[in-house]
Formats: C-alpha cells, structure tokens, sequence
C-alpha cells in the first residue's frame, strides 16, 4: 500500500490546515491532524526549518511539502503501530490495513490496543464481527462519519472478490 493511497484515505477525515488551530478536543493542531502538543512536535517542526514557537502562534504557515512531510512521518508511525497490534498485520486485505492504520493515526497505538475484541476479531477474519465491535465503541460515536466509512471497508473484507473475467454481478 503507498503512501499517497493512505493519505488521500486520511486525509478527509482530518482535515488539512497551513495555520496552527485548536482541534475538537481543544489541542492545537496544524497540517493533517499533526498534534503541536506531542513530546516530538518541537523537532519534527524544527526538522521542517521551521520556529515551533511561530507555527503554534500562527505566525508562519505550512507549504504542501511540509505538511505531506509530517502526515507521512505519522502515517509510516501507524503502520508501524498497527503491525505491533495485530498480529499478521501484512497479510490482511488492502482495505482492513487501511482501516486499522487510519484508527491507529486517530487513537494512537495506545488509544487502538484497548480495541481488544476487534483486534482478535481481525485476526480470525470475522470482519462482520470487527465491524461490529467497531461500532460498539465509544470512538463510534466521536468519529462520525470517519466510523461508517471505517466499518463499512472492514466489513467489505467479508465479501469475495468477483471471480477473474466477470462483472462480479450475479
């Protein structure tokens, strides 16, 4: 899976913001979701040739390259995370590393981990009852419209291929 294909998949559901602003959750935040506040936020900013102290006042803003440059940095940390949570994590399908690489980017490892049942559900193949466990979380009715379109992609995992040559219609 590329990185350009993860970041057009995370990328609408966060956001992508040239100026510091404060998130939902009231933690300021800039480029796709990227979290001033993080212990790391001073170096990767710094890494970038650039004052943390005037990016967090919004006094200088980002270009394209250093906010791709950021969200592929985080990206590449999820992956990494999602493959020390789910065992097999290389061999699932496309979309259900997707799935999990997009709610390890919004949870974090930690915040992820406690998705147990889902974990050991995506490990058995039962993509009904990961999305089912999904959808039973309380990260289902904070995320919105992220959720369903999270779900209905592990729950598609469920669904056979059309067979080579046909239409895939019965």
């Amino acid at each position: 899976m590329n990185r350009a294909r993860l970041r057009r998949f995370i990328e609408p559901h966060e956001g992508r913001r040239v100026n510091a602003y404060v998130d939902s959750r009231g933690i300021p935040t800039i480029g796709v979701g990227f979290n001033l506040t993080r212990p790391d936020a001073k170096d990767k900013i710094a890494a970038l040739g650039l004052s943390y102290e005037a990016v967090c006042r919004g006094t200088v803003s980002l270009t394209d390259v250093q906010i791709d440059a950021l969200l592929d940095l985080d990206i590449a940390a999820a992956r990494a995370g999602a493959r020390r949570c789910v065992q097999g994590f290389d061999t699932l399908p496309l979309q259900a590393q997707m799935v999990i690489i997009d709610t390890v980017f919004n949870l974090g490892v930690g915040g992820f981990s406690t998705f147990r049942k889902m974990i050991a559900a995506v490990e058995r193949r039962d993509w009904t009852a990961a999305a089912e466990e999904m959808r039973d979380s309380i990260w289902y009715h904070q995320v919105g419209r992220r959720a369903d379109q999270d779900i209905a992609l592990i729950a598609s995992c469920a669904v056979p291929p059309p067979a080579p040559g046909g239409s895939g219609i019965a």
